[in-house]
């Protein structure tokens, strides 16, 4: 093995990771809820969130796909707006 190589992940590690990043969520979502933050419930971006705690994506890719979800959103109601406003 080279001397460059990083260490193997284990099993039980990675787990680990798995239950501080939940953890990570748990705590930031209740917070935001305490405070009267909105909180985001789409299933899309509770599915990246169980894909970035179980280190199958990272952070920026989290934020970018959540990025794209907002921006769809605005467009779609954008349109809606925009049809709204020419039938009067």
């Amino acid at each position: 093995m080279s001397e460059n190589m990083p260490p193997q992940t284990t099993e039980s590690s990675m787990r680990e990771t798995y239950e501080t990043r939940r953890a990570m969520v748990t705590r930031a979502f209740g917070r935001a809820k305490k405070l009267g933050l909105p909180i985001e419930d789409s299933t899309e971006f509770e599915g990246w969130l169980e894909e970035w705690a179980r280190g199958e994506i990272d952070t920026p890719t989290l934020r970018n796909r959540y990025i794209e979800l907002l921006r769809a959103r605005d467009t779609v109601f954008r349109n809606r707006h925009e049809r709204s406003r020419g039938q009067r």
